[in-house]
């Protein structure tokens, strides 16, 4: 009898921190990203210079995907951007800004298979230029290198409300040659990780997030 009350006990026990874990990610992920000090806000129809060759536009808009293979935020919005890269592929060029915070990023980068061209960003340098301080963020460019959009793909973290997928509605809208409508709040504050991810709170949220995925 005490033996199955103590395995008992132990199962209610780990429940509860994987539930505990659970409900910190979800709290944690439904807040905006903190604003950092120093931020510069990138306008629409601002010309951005390209920091790398990478991210320059040719003769096709420039859809620049902000990916940080150790957010769970960015793992959960990688089938949502998948199916963005399968439809627009033809009409769009695509690349890939992978932010570097701990070794092995690449290689996470390199097993999810999107055969994309990609440039890393260790310090967050990249992202400042475009005005990102969170991932998973899309930014579109026209054809002349100016910023038409930059955001978020979705208002739900797994990207699932169809109502809500703003990225796409800005590549429509930009391959129409539509001016790009007002969209809701929910499309310009960010959400996910923050970028760059060098503090101690963060540190103690990657561990965390570590859990979550695994869990």
């Amino acid at each position: 009898m005490l033996k199955h009350i103590i395995v008992i006990s132990v199962l209610l026990t780990l429940a509860s921190i994987a539930g505990y874990i659970v409900y910190l990610e979800d709290v944690r992920y439904s807040l905006p990203t903190p604003l950092p000090a120093d931020y510069k806000d990138i306008s629409q129809n601002t010309f951005i210079t390209p920091p790398s060759p990478i991210l320059a536009t040719k003769d096709k808009p420039l859809f620049i995907h902000f990916f940080n293979p150790y957010c769970p935020c960015s793992r959960f919005n990688l089938e949502h951007f998948k199916t963005l890269l399968l439809q627009f592929s033809n009409q769009v060029d695509f690349a890939v800004v992978l932010q570097i915070e701990k070794e092995g990023a690449v290689t996470k980068f390199k097993k999810m298979e999107l055969n994309l061209p990609y440039v890393e960003d260790s310090n967050g340098e990249i992202a400042s230029a475009y005005g990102v301080y969170s991932t998973p963020q899309a930014v579109i460019l026209d054809k002349t290198g100016k910023l038409f959009y930059r955001g978020n793909y979705n208002k739900s973290r797994y990207c699932s409300l169809k109502s809500s997928e703003y990225a796409r509605f800005a590549i429509e809208a930009l391959l129409r040659e539509e001016k790009l409508a007002q969209l809701p709040i929910y499309a310009k504050i960010a959400y996910g990780c923050q970028l760059p991810s060098e503090n101690l709170n963060q540190r103690r949220n990657e561990i965390l997030d570590e859990l979550f995925l695994n869990f």
